[in-house]
């Protein structure tokens, strides 16, 4: 690996750098932009997609479960983390420390270091440049390494609460029984901690904040951050545990919906969903399209048995069979009906295929 990091470059990476800098970010001494995602989708937009809904699904599973949660005397909480202009603070010395501790080769680090640190800035007025602005701290946004490099700041968060919890002091959260707990999910700069609700968890939470926070320079905005109870936490624990944090449910479930109201329609949803070159408008079929992205969902689960999301839905909906055999059950949340919705789509497409007949 370390060999690998440490070879000198090549044009297919300067090219496939070059085509992962964002449409209006990062601009390049000429002043032209570079393509991303919106031109090389086919190539990235599975990977990222699953990233995203991973993190969605169980993020929302998790509070599902707190939701469902009405017995015990031990309640629990989710704390989403506002942090201020994540990328701006990023110090340098901070970022180049974790590489280090990481275990990243030194000649790589000062490759990457020397991309961090040369950039500089002037300020354009009537349509002339002034100045030359050189930064002490930040990581450029639009740049496609910055939030890999922040992912590894956020390593040293993330590493400090498994310390904790490690040590007894920081309680995460089960969806059910034989799952691993869940004490945080981060994606890139959104952070989600679990634990138990009461004052000293809360206290571990702060402690380990103010420890991260000075020497990695990020900011947390507690006026923003916000706290959510499961529903059998009392109110001495929510009033204990609260400070600094303001109490509130903070997620908003985005639904599509159709309403029943009787309108004209000019055209037949049948011909607005035609392609362009068939005479119609290109419109995507919404439901089919979604059908597509959860029937990705379960195909991972079967391909993927290993993942944290495939483990904690298996635990919770079908411990005794695969998911093409599960049915739904009462009290199941809304992300895993909606999974199963399209359990009949794999049903009519998947086929087994002989391999070294080791699971015949």
């Amino acid at each position: 690996m370390k060999e690998e990091l440490s070879r000198p470059y090549s044009m297919e990476e300067v090219k496939a750098s070059l085509f992962q800098m964002g449409p209006t970010k990062a601009r390049g001494p000429d002043g032209m932009n570079a393509l991303f995602y919106q031109k090389f989708w086919h190539i990235v937009g599975n990977d990222v997609s699953s990233a995203v809904l991973d993190f969605l699904n169980f993020a929302y599973e998790n509070l599902h479960a707190m939701h469902r949660r009405k017995k015990g005397k031990k309640g629990s909480l989710a704390l989403k983390l506002d942090v201020s202009k994540a990328f701006d603070r990023v110090e340098w010395a901070f970022l180049s420390g974790m590489m280090v501790r990481l275990g990243f080769p030194k000649d790589w680090i000062n490759r990457v270091m020397s991309c961090v640190t040369t950039p500089s800035f002037s300020v354009q007025i009537n349509g002339k440049a002034y100045g030359n602005i050189t930064p002490s701290r930040r990581l450029c946004q639009g740049d496609p390494l910055s939030p890999y490099l922040f992912l590894l700041c956020a390593k040293g968060f993330t590493s400090l609460l498994s310390k904790a919890e490690y040590e007894r002091q920081l309680h995460g959260v089960q969806i059910c029984r034989r799952v691993p707990s869940i004490s945080n999910l981060l994606f890139v700069d959104d952070s989600l901690i679990f634990c138990q609700a009461n004052q000293e968890e809360m206290q571990v939470i702060s402690d380990t904040l103010q420890l991260y926070a000075k020497p990695s320079g990020q900011c947390i905005n507690f006026e923003k951050s916000s706290v959510y109870f499961s529903s059998n936490t009392s109110e001495r624990q929510k009033q204990s545990s609260n400070k600094p944090w303001e109490s509130g449910k903070w997620i908003d479930l985005i639904l599509i919906w159709i309403g029943n109201e009787r309108k004209i329609h000019w055209k037949s949803w049948n011909f607005l969903t035609k392609s362009k070159k068939e005479g119609g408008m290109g419109f995507r079929d919404i439901r089919s399209f979604n059908l597509a992205m959860l029937a990705k969902q379960g195909l991972r689960m079967l391909q993927d048995q290993n993942s944290l999301l495939s483990r904690c839905f298996k635990a919770k909906y079908f411990p005794r069979c695969s998911f093409m055999e599960v049915a739904d059950c009462p009290n199941s949340s809304y992300v895993w009906k909606s999974v199963l919705a399209a359990q009949q789509i794999l049903k009519m497409g998947c086929y087994w295929i002989v391999g070294t007949s080791s699971s015949i």
